[in-house]
Parts: structure tokens; sequence; C-alpha cells
């Protein structure tokens, strides 16, 4: 393939996906391809369907750029949905204008398209963002597909980011979209009276209208990647560059959507880089492999605590497995005895020795004690018991230790707060 639609350009493909019944195989990305069956201009969209003879077939004219005075188009995903005979196909990525040159107005589909088998070519589908005054002569009902608005949302929405990255549907027909998204039922209306979602939308076919997913209004950043953890096809288990939901809960890049009553579900805590810097994003993707769910991305830790986000999770570099039917977890067993109060000083500060003890239940595997300084965490024992000399001050509320196990085969398990509570002074 030819990529970039230049003839000496490097073809790359983004996503590919298969047709079951009549065996077609579709393949979407960059392409210089021509269709010469097409008047000019000849270029086609970058989709392409291999029969089950390995026939090449060229999908529908090109898509061009979303802003024409920005020439950045992308063609990222692609979805087969088999549900329906023959397969609905839709495509995902950053375009607009489509069907032959010269583009005009009435030919928009935003970021999300549809193949038409009666005309072969892409077709819009989906309304409800609002339309500008010049556009509204066509669209009085609203853009077609899921145009971004980047001057109202400065910093989350660029114009170089891709606008859709993934595509699926429920057992209703409904669509649900997933990328660098926002939707919003108002340009002119105040913020607080918008109706707005970010990253993530649904099109209800029935409305044929793009509408929100989550109560909360969707996430912080890009969702990329959707998958559905049950066959009833409700709850939806999203993966992204969000830290957030769009109510500031913590996600950190994963998250379970219930798409019949819209709660966001936080998984496991999360993902998330060791600087816990909120401005690199975990960029989570996803794969599901029977009980077992894998997990890629920009991350050093699995599984933070959101109600302290400086308490150690398990390390985890870029890889991570979630489980339900079973612990991986090297602290698997491990059970800390509770540690009673501390009774508040009686001037400025006081002094204690307390005993902190902890029994591993399952398997064999070395309980180590850690203290938290500026520079890192430093190792203070190892075994069941720990005896640590306090200097607490009245303004103190806790004093805080970690615990960790490692294993015979050298795995250690992330280092567990341990809190020493102390009584409120007089």
């Amino acid at each position: 393939m030819i990529g970039h639609a230049v003839e000496q350009g490097g073809g790359s493909l983004y996503d590919i996906a298969w047709d079951d019944a009549p065996g077609d195989f579709y393949m979407i990305g960059r392409s210089g391809l021509e269709n010469p069956d097409y008047e000019y201009p000849r270029d086609i969209a970058a989709v392409i369907r291999v029969d089950a003879d390995g026939v090449y077939h060229p999908m529908g004219h090109d898509i061009k750029a979303e802003d024409p005075m920005k020439p950045v188009k992308s063609f990222v995903t692609i979805y087969i949905d088999q549900s329906v005979a023959p397969s609905d196909i839709y495509i995902g990525g950053t375009f607009n204008f489509h069907g032959p040159a010269p583009t005009a107005t009435e030919r928009m589909l935003f970021n999300v398209a549809k193949w038409d088998r009666v005309a072969e070519d892409w077709a819009p589908i989906g309304k409800g963002v609002p339309a500008r005054e010049v556009e509204q002569k066509f669209y009085p009902d609203g853009l077609p597909g899921l145009p971004a608005k980047p001057t109202a949302y400065v910093g989350f929405l660029q114009p170089l980011f891709p606008r859709v990255h993934a595509i699926t549907s429920d057992t209703q027909g409904n669509l649900y979209v997933g990328g660098t998204l926002a939707v919003l039922d108002s340009t002119t209306l105040p913020v607080a009276d918008r109706v707005e979602t970010f990253g993530i939308a649904k099109w209800d076919k029935a409305e044929d209208k793009w509408v929100g997913v989550t109560k909360t209004g969707g996430f912080s950043r890009d969702v990329i990647q959707m998958s559905w953890l049950d066959e009833a096809r409700t709850r939806l288990l999203v993966t992204g560059g969000f830290e957030y939901g769009n109510d500031w809960r913590p996600l950190n890049g994963v998250a379970i959507v219930d798409v019949t009553t819209g709660a966001v579900e936080p998984f496991g805590g999360g993902l998330l880089l060791k600087t816990r810097d909120q401005t690199i994003a975990p960029m989570v993707r996803h794969a599901i492999r029977g009980d077992e769910l894998w997990f890629t991305g920009l991350f050093t830790h699995a599984g933070i605590n959101v109600n302290s986000m400086t308490d150690a999770p398990i390390e985890s570099s870029f890889v991570a497995m979630w489980n339900p039917t079973k612990s991986l977890d090297p602290n698997a067993g491990l059970v800390v005895k509770p540690v009673d109060p501390l009774p508040a000083p009686k001037s400025s500060s006081a002094s204690a020795n307390v005993v902190l003890e902890a029994e591993l239940t399952q398997g064999e595997g070395t309980i180590t004690w850690w203290e938290k300084r500026s520079s890192g965490f430093a190792k203070k024992a190892t075994g069941p018991k720990f005896r640590a000399n306090l200097r607490y001050k009245k303004s103190d509320t806790e004093i805080v230790f970690y615990v960790s196990v490692t294993r015979p085969d050298g795995s250690e398990g992330g280092k567990l707060p341990v809190r020493i509570p102390i009584e409120p002074g007089g």
C-alpha cells in the first residue's frame, strides 16, 4: 500500500477487522490507492476489503480533513457489527468531508462514518452537536457525526489529535464511540447550563442522535479502547488517557461504565506513572482472555489507592493483569494486626514505642517493614514484628509505616500502608 496519499509515501495500517459470514477481511489506515472507476479525483478512503479469494476491493471515495485549513486526517478504527445481515461497517478517526471533489458543506460526516451499501460510499451517522449559523441551512438538527470544539475546550481537544479511537455497539444496535471528543447540546448557553459529555458518546439508534453515556459527563481525557464484559452488553470496560471522571473521581486510565444506568465505576484503583504527574496520561489499552484482563500503557504502578495518591501500590511497569478469580499479588494472605491509637501529647510532642505485627497466611515469604522518606522508601526491619520508636507532635493525626511481602521467587508486593492513629488533643 502507498501511504499518506503521496505516491512515494510509506503505507501504514491502524486497524483490522473480520466479517465472519462472507469471510471478508478489512484494513484501515493511510493509503494513496486509486479506484480507476471513479471520475477525478480517483483516490479512495483508506479502507480495503479483502474477500475470501484474496481479492482487494477499495471502499469509497477519499474522506477529506475535518478542517480544510488544517489538513490533518487519520483513519484509526474499523468496527464490523455482525449482529445484522449483511454486517454494518463503521469507521472512525479524524476526517470530515466525503464524496467527490470539490467538497461542500452539505457533505460532512465528522470523524465517524457508516458504509452505505446502496450508494457504495461512506455516509454520515447521527446528529446532535449544534451547527454554526452558516451550517444550519443544511443541518437544522445538528451536525452529522462527532465534531470537536477545540476553541471551546482549550487543552483537551487539539487539531492534531485523532478524534475517534474506538467503536462498539450494544444489543439494540446503539453505537458507543470513544476518543478525543466533546459533545454538547448548546454552544450559546453558559458552561454551567450545558449538557456535556467528554471522551465517550452514544449514538441513539431510535433518535439518530448523539447523546451522553455517563451520568458524570464522561472522562477527563481520551478514551482509547472499549470492550464488553457481559453477554448482555451492559458493562463496558473503558481504558485510555483519562485520570478522572468528569466529576473529578480518580480513575487512572481504567473504568467500567454501566450503560443502563450511566454509572462509572473505578476499576482496581487504575494505573499510574511513578511520577504521579497528572499531565502524563497512562494511555491504557487492554485485552481480555477468559477471566483475565490484561493492560498495557504508560504506567509503572497498578492498584492506586484513590484515597491517598502517595500510598505505594503494586509496582508493575507498562503491563499488568487483573484476574477476579485469584490473586497474583505477592502480598496475598498478608494480615496486619490492628494498632491501638496513641494518646495525644500532653505538651507539644510525645514519644512512644509501638510494636507492629503482621502474619502471612498463604504460602511462604519474607515480611519487610518500610519507612517513607523524601528520598524514597527505607527498609526498617524484616520478620513478623517491627518495634518502632516514635516521636510525634500535637498536630499529628497519624504515623504511617509500610509493609510488603517478598516471595521465594523474588516477586515483591506493593508497600502497603500501616497506620498508627493518634488521638485528637484537647
